[in-house]
């Protein structure tokens, strides 16, 4: 059902222009940065619909990596982001985590970890206000209660709208909420979360990085994998197959299968006054710093220019990796400091004493999704967590969500020409779409992969990392062999991205589906 308006041309004559209509499900980080990605382009016009009365971010602390900060520059949000930091941009080489082994009296830092910057550290509402302030406003804020839709340019928000279900036709995709509004769209993004509700209609089952690969013609890494080297060997290849044919047995053909990992997080946020006056030079003041340990660790950096300090202490148990996620459960709860102390009682004093000055306490379970099989439909797409949700443990998620919409924005304007007649311009929304899905799929599937794995060696995980089956209980001495592939690992996890450039991976990635006659 797309829109033709009528436009001058220099000769005086009019003629149509194809206007698509695209409806983004889901108001956070995603759903924004897909607005803010889409909002120059002359053929669109968006409607955002967010099921809650106000646009807000329920979390806490969240870190920017220097791949993901170029693409927010790129955007224009680098003036509204500079100013929460600690200090400007530099472009300087600083430590982004020193890692400490810690589950007992003893800890000590084994390596520490660098990154241009050493990474950017906000509120995720911080991030989430910025994004929406590069959407040019007409109307009352969404910020605010009202029900009515917030026009935004070429984005019209509309609060209160909880999708139902949807239908999807040849010609279009047709929306149902649950305060019986219904509207129809050429293009629906779903950018609804972990749980979407977009996702049911287009998953028809799951995929590991191979099957990834196989569908889109390119492999999971864009600057190592599509080379040549796969970066794995037989033996990581075999690293999660238990879990996967656990995963397996679980799920049914055709439909998507949300597991828990069988880790919880206890999260706080402390002042740095308070943070200070109870832990008077703790290195957390400086610098972000995680404590490892068997099956538990403690992630804690300043966020809002140091002003706050970020806490997440994650507990986990093995045994319950994969088990299906039980209704009720799979929500954040309160917790309590004591519960957090008891949980590392016997770990190194500068870690209990950070514990302590948390207040008020949630407890988060730690979700995860399958690796789907497509990321699209014909004319329905997913970005973010709804396509790729991962664990936190390389603290991508959020950044993985802003290149997703980087990319489409990108496509849109190389792919989608103004002024084309409608036929040309639907044939070219439809190719967009299938190209979407062969550039970010592989990528996100292979990051998901890797954000599992991080978690297993934070946490010495005898049962996924070979290296570790000997270290059975907290506070057991490692070896010099396996203090230094833990480093290894970790940082290996790291850097086999975080600092590349998403527009050359991405051209590349174009280029190479380009010589395969699939662009």
């Amino acid at each position: 059902m797309t829109v033709e308006q009528l436009s001058s041309t220099s000769s005086g004559s009019t003629s149509r222009v194809t206007k698509f209509r695209i409806a983004i499900v889901g108001g956070g980080i995603g759903g924004l940065a897909c607005a803010v990605a889409l909002k120059n382009h002359p053929n669109v016009e968006i409607d955002l619909y967010e099921q809650a009365a106000q646009i807000t971010e329920i979390g806490a602390g969240i870190v920017i990596w220097p791949r993901t900060w170029d693409i927010l520059k790129s955007m224009g949000l680098e003036k509204d982001l500079a100013v929460l930091l600690k200090e400007p941009p530099s472009n300087v080489q600083k430590v982004a985590f020193e890692m400490r082994l810690s589950d007992r009296k003893e800890g000590f830092t084994f390596r520490k970890i660098f990154t241009r910057d050493g990474g950017f550290y906000f509120h995720r509402s911080d991030l989430q206000n910025a994004l929406l302030r590069q959407i040019p406003e007409s109307s009352p804020s969404p910020f605010s209660s009202s029900p009515g839709p917030s026009s935004r340019g070429n984005c019209t928000i509309h609060l209160l709208h909880r999708l139902t279900h949807c239908e999807e036709t040849p010609d279009s995709v047709k929306l149902f909420f649950e305060n019986g509004f219904s509207t129809t769209c050429d293009l629906a993004i779903g950018a609804d979360g972990i749980k979407s509700a977009m996702r049911k209609y287009v998953v028809n089952g799951f995929s590991d990085v191979r099957g990834a690969r196989e569908l889109s013609g390119l492999s999971g890494c864009r600057s190592h994998e599509i080379n040549g080297f796969n970066g794995s060997s037989s033996t990581r290849d075999r690293e999660e197959q238990g879990r996967k044919e656990r995963m397996e047995e679980k799920g049914k053909k055709g439909e998507e299968v949300l597991v828990f990992t069988g880790s919880k997080a206890f999260r706080g946020l402390v002042t740095r006054e308070r943070f200070e006056r109870l832990c008077p030079g703790h290195r957390a003041l400086v610098n972000a710093v995680m404590y490892n340990g068997k099956s538990k660790h403690i992630v804690v950096y300043p966020i809002n220019g140091g002003r706050l300090i970020n806490i997440a202490a994650f507990v986990s148990h093995p045994e319950d990796e994969g088990k299906m996620i039980i209704p009720g459960l799979d929500v954040p709860s309160p917790a309590t400091t004591g519960e957090i102390l008891d949980a590392f009682s016997g770990w190194e004093p500068e870690a209990i004493e950070l514990l302590r000055t948390i207040e008020n306490p949630s407890c988060w379970p730690i979700l995860d999704l399958r690796a789907l099989k497509t990321y699209t439909s014909n004319r329905i797409l997913l970005l973010g967590d709804a396509a790729h949700a991962m664990t936190p443990h390389l603290g991508a998620g959020a950044g993985q969500a802003i290149e997703d919409a980087f990319v489409l924005g990108y496509l849109f304007s190389t792919l989608i020409k103004p002024n084309s007649n409608t036929q040309t311009s639907t044939s070219s929304l439809l190719g967009l779409i299938r190209i979407y899905d062969a550039v970010q799929r592989p990528f996100a599937t292979h990051l998901q992969k890797n954000c599992r794995k991080q978690g297993y060696y934070n946490e010495l995980n005898s049962t996924h990392i070979p290296e570790f089956r000997d270290i059975l209980c907290e506070g057991q001495d490692l070896s010099l062999e396996q203090i230094i592939e833990l480093g290894s690992a970790l940082r290996e996890n790291w850097d086999s991205w975080w600092q590349d450039c998403a527009v050359s991976d991405l051209e590349m990635s174009l280029g190479i589906l380009r010589i395969r006659g699939k662009l």
